[in-house]
Protein backbone atom coordinates (compact mmCIF):
# COMPACT_ATOMS: atom_id res chain seq x y z
CA UNK A 1 0.00 0.00 0.00
CA UNK A 2 2.89 2.50 0.42
CA UNK A 3 5.62 1.90 -2.06
CA UNK A 4 9.18 2.44 -1.67
CA UNK A 5 9.12 4.50 -4.64
CA UNK A 6 6.66 7.10 -3.18
CA UNK A 7 7.72 6.37 0.19
CA UNK A 8 10.55 6.13 3.18
CA UNK A 9 10.18 3.74 6.17
CA UNK A 10 10.75 5.82 9.19
CA UNK A 11 9.67 3.44 11.47
CA UNK A 12 8.10 0.15 11.69
CA UNK A 13 7.53 -1.47 15.37
CA UNK A 14 8.83 -4.52 16.75
CA UNK A 15 6.84 -7.19 18.18
CA UNK A 16 7.22 -8.11 21.71
CA UNK A 17 7.48 -11.57 20.57
CA UNK A 18 10.62 -10.76 18.94
CA UNK A 19 12.17 -9.72 22.48
CA UNK A 20 11.28 -12.25 24.69
CA UNK A 21 7.90 -10.71 25.40
CA UNK A 22 9.65 -7.29 26.38
CA UNK A 23 8.19 -4.20 24.70
CA UNK A 24 10.18 -1.15 23.56
CA UNK A 25 9.19 2.70 24.24
CA UNK A 26 8.39 2.72 20.49
CA UNK A 27 6.14 -0.07 20.02
CA UNK A 28 3.87 2.16 22.02
CA UNK A 29 3.50 4.12 18.92
CA UNK A 30 1.40 3.15 15.26
CA UNK A 31 2.67 0.42 13.62
CA UNK A 32 4.39 2.25 10.78
CA UNK A 33 5.55 5.71 10.26
CA UNK A 34 6.28 7.05 6.81
CA UNK A 35 7.66 9.97 4.82
CA UNK A 36 5.96 10.97 1.57
CA UNK A 37 9.00 11.33 -0.73
CA UNK A 38 7.29 14.24 -2.96
CA UNK A 39 5.95 16.06 0.01
CA UNK A 40 8.41 15.51 2.66
CA UNK A 41 5.64 15.06 5.25
CA UNK A 42 5.31 12.25 7.93
CA UNK A 43 2.52 10.46 8.51
CA UNK A 44 1.42 7.35 11.36
CA UNK A 45 -0.14 4.23 9.81
CA UNK A 46 -1.76 1.27 12.56
CA UNK A 47 -2.53 -1.57 11.15
CA UNK A 48 -5.49 -3.63 12.57
CA UNK A 49 -7.69 -6.73 11.36
CA UNK A 50 -11.24 -8.16 12.73
CA UNK A 51 -12.61 -11.12 11.29
CA UNK A 52 -16.13 -9.38 11.64
CA UNK A 53 -18.50 -6.77 13.14
CA UNK A 54 -20.72 -6.74 16.02
CA UNK A 55 -23.87 -8.22 15.76
CA UNK A 56 -25.34 -4.45 15.80
CA UNK A 57 -22.70 -3.72 13.00
CA UNK A 58 -20.16 -1.95 14.89
CA UNK A 59 -16.34 -2.41 14.94
CA UNK A 60 -14.76 -1.71 17.75
CA UNK A 61 -10.94 -1.54 16.12
CA UNK A 62 -9.15 -0.74 19.54
CA UNK A 63 -9.20 -0.62 23.10
CA UNK A 64 -9.48 3.36 24.39
CA UNK A 65 -6.08 3.53 25.71
CA UNK A 66 -4.57 2.28 22.79
CA UNK A 67 -6.95 4.92 21.02
CA UNK A 68 -5.62 7.42 23.46
CA UNK A 69 -1.80 6.72 22.77
CA UNK A 70 -2.34 7.14 19.34
CA UNK A 71 -3.79 10.38 19.54
CA UNK A 72 -0.79 11.76 21.42
CA UNK A 73 1.31 10.27 19.20
CA UNK A 74 -0.61 12.31 16.41
CA UNK A 75 -0.27 15.58 18.80
CA UNK A 76 3.10 15.51 19.23
CA UNK A 77 4.80 14.44 16.30
CA UNK A 78 1.98 17.14 14.36
CA UNK A 79 1.78 14.27 11.55
CA UNK A 80 -1.42 12.72 10.59
CA UNK A 81 -2.54 9.02 12.06
CA UNK A 82 -4.58 6.79 9.81
CA UNK A 83 -5.59 3.58 10.78
CA UNK A 84 -5.69 0.87 8.22
CA UNK A 85 -8.76 -2.25 9.02
CA UNK A 86 -8.69 -5.31 7.52
CA UNK A 87 -12.27 -6.74 7.40
CA UNK A 88 -13.70 -10.30 7.02
CA UNK A 89 -11.67 -12.89 4.92
CA UNK A 90 -7.65 -13.27 6.16
CA UNK A 91 -5.34 -11.00 8.05
CA UNK A 92 -3.12 -11.56 4.99
CA UNK A 93 -6.19 -11.22 2.41
CA UNK A 94 -8.81 -9.04 3.92
CA UNK A 95 -12.36 -9.15 2.26
CA UNK A 96 -12.32 -4.95 2.66
CA UNK A 97 -9.67 -2.88 3.35
CA UNK A 98 -10.60 1.04 5.12
CA UNK A 99 -8.72 4.18 5.66
CA UNK A 100 -9.57 5.62 8.34
CA UNK A 101 -8.21 9.70 9.37
CA UNK A 102 -7.67 9.63 12.94
CA UNK A 103 -8.69 13.22 12.96
CA UNK A 104 -11.94 12.52 11.70
CA UNK A 105 -12.53 9.68 13.10
CA UNK A 106 -11.25 10.15 16.84
CA UNK A 107 -13.19 6.57 18.14
CA UNK A 108 -12.28 3.34 19.39
CA UNK A 109 -15.37 2.02 17.36
CA UNK A 110 -16.78 2.18 14.37
CA UNK A 111 -20.52 2.08 12.96
CA UNK A 112 -22.17 0.62 10.00
CA UNK A 113 -22.50 4.00 8.40
CA UNK A 114 -18.40 3.19 7.92
CA UNK A 115 -18.68 2.31 4.43
CA UNK A 116 -19.84 5.72 3.16
CA UNK A 117 -17.14 7.45 5.84
CA UNK A 118 -14.25 6.97 4.07
CA UNK A 119 -12.42 5.05 1.13
CA UNK A 120 -12.51 1.12 0.80
CA UNK A 121 -9.42 0.02 -1.04
CA UNK A 122 -9.61 -2.63 -3.34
Amino acid sequence: MFPEEFFNLIESTVSKSNLDGRGTESCRNPDYHFRDKKTKEGFWVECKFRSNTFDDGTLQWCEYYQLKRYKEVMEISGEKTYIMIGLGGKPQNPEKIFCIDLKKNPYNKLFKSLNHLEKQLP
